[in-house]
């Protein structure tokens, strides 16, 4: 995965077209959703967490797809539209509210969210 900041990708979609992919602020989220703790963190801080990851991830879904339609017919068109499908299912659900099931639901998204700028900053024929 590239070091650079921030990534333009490929049109989004019209809420997200001109935005740049901030790959450093997402990569920064995801590490510190994904540090281990020795207890879950606050109610809170999850709920933080949970709109950052699917900020990042409604910014980065609509890139991952516009790179499976240039890539029809390939495996990674294919594993782009699975993804973001199971992903989209995953944004959608609420966050629990036991801290605990909110910080396994928080990881997950993270963990997703880390595949998925995977996926779009590492897409075929983009050069990273």
């Amino acid at each position: 995965m590239s070091s650079v900041g921030c990534h333009r990708v490929a049109p989004a979609g019209p809420d997200t077209a001109s935005l740049p992919i901030d790959v450093a602020t997402i990569q920064t989220t995801i590490e510190d959703v994904l540090t281990l703790r020795s207890r879950p963190p606050a109610a809170s801080t999850c709920a933080r967490w949970h709109g950052l990851l699917t900020g990042h991830l409604a910014l980065l879904l609509p890139a991952l797809l516009d790179h499976a339609q240039e890539h029809a017919g390939t495996d990674y068109a294919r594993i782009a539209v699975f993804g973001a499908e199971f992903v989209r299912a995953r944004m959608d659900g609420p966050l629990p509210t036991d801290r605990g099931a909110a910080y396994g639901v928080c990881r997950d998204l993270a963990r997703q969210c880390r595949t998925v700028l995977g996926l779009v900053t590492d897409a075929p024929g983009t050069g990273r």
